[in-house]
């Protein structure tokens, strides 16, 4: 079923001129309907996205956008302001732009951090929150379950990333925009599984991997910096809105003890377990994740029904949505 759908997209000044890249897509229909924002993980784009985009925008606006440095935003002229604090003051300057009062936020990976320091910075802003496949804080400290191991191995990619920036950026170019050794790279690293024939569609794990070798990789590793040594768990016990936490048994790079954990920690979070899932469990079963997020949804108090976030008319464009804007 075709469904038509408006797109808005803008390009929005932060406080210090850096632009974002913002992109909006709802139902005219719906359009006051609190609506679901979504914060991508390191090194991603807004593609990640496009199953909730596809099955929530009829229902409520959908906005997607990307952190500096990262896709269609601006390089950051300083790569010590790659913050968790940062990003949630980029993402409190999208909600302002965009007339959003209160919001759904959706987290991927880093952008669990993004969304639980937004949370306790402007609480009055959210009105559920989903943290997907991610940590309150220092991920690196947990990944693949090897904590000494891991801060080593960051430290010398780190020091080596900085030290050679030029070089690695034009050889991770090539390495990562290849058809043919991007996928088996991705596959090593362990970032998604193959499980009974589930996998990640084909052209967003190509996208992924084109999004991650254009990316200057100081911005990669400055930012996993930031977000190694920033925690919110101290404000774990503080959440008031509902909360939803998706884990996946096969996430290597967020241990399924960890979100068990922090659902543990949020007052009344539910969770949602993906069997066989990897870091990449939301596209890789994007059914089951929409449908628990419905009825999360479903079950939100009726307080939280409207807010005004109506778009500004000039910029809208129209788009159909059906099963074939989703990759197969």
């Amino acid at each position: 079923m075709h469904r038509s759908l408006e797109i808005e997209e803008r390009r929005i000044v932060t406080d210090d001129g850096i632009e974002l890249y913002v992109r909006r897509q709802y139902d005219p229909e719906t359009v006051d309907e609190i609506p679901i924002v979504c914060c991508n993980g390191v090194g991603v784009s807004t593609f990640f996205w496009a199953f909730v985009q596809r099955d929530f925008s009829p229902k409520r606006p959908v906005i997607v956008w990307d952190y500096r440095g990262h896709g269609q935003s601006d390089f950051p002229p300083d790569l010590d302001q790659l913050t968790m604090d940062r990003n949630a003051k980029d993402l409190l300057t999208v909600l302002d732009a965009l007339n959003v009062k209160k919001a759904v936020l959706m987290g991927h990976s880093m952008g669990c951090q993004v969304i639980l320091e937004f949370d306790r910075r402007y609480p009055s802003r959210v009105a559920a929150l989903v943290p997907m496949l991610g940590t309150h804080g220092r991920p690196i400290h947990t990944f693949f379950d090897q904590p000494v191991i891991s801060l080593i191995g960051f430290r010398i990619l780190h020091k080596v990333v900085m030290s050679f920036h030029e070089r690695l950026n034009k050889n991770s170019k090539a390495l990562f925009c290849s058809p043919y050794l991007a996928p088996v790279v991705a596959k090593g690293a362990r970032f998604f599984n193959i499980i009974d024939g589930r996998l990640m569609p084909q052209s967003l794990l190509l996208d992924y991997l084109h999004h991650l070798g254009n990316l200057d990789q100081r911005v990669f590793v400055k930012m996993v910096e930031k977000m190694a040594f920033h925690s919110v768990e101290d404000h774990l016990p503080n959440i008031k809105v509902p909360v939803l936490v998706v884990a996946a048994t096969r996430d290597y790079f967020t241990p399924l003890w960890l979100s068990e954990e922090m659902a543990d920690r949020i007052p009344e979070a539910e969770l949602l377990i993906i069997p066989e899932g990897s870091h990449a469990a939301q596209v890789e079963q994007p059914e089951l994740v929409s449908l628990r997020l419905k009825d999360f949804f479903r079950r939100l108090p009726s307080t939280l029904a409207v807010e005004s976030s109506k778009p500004e008319e000039k910029t809208t464009s129209e788009a159909e949505v059906s099963e074939e804007q989703i990759p197969a």
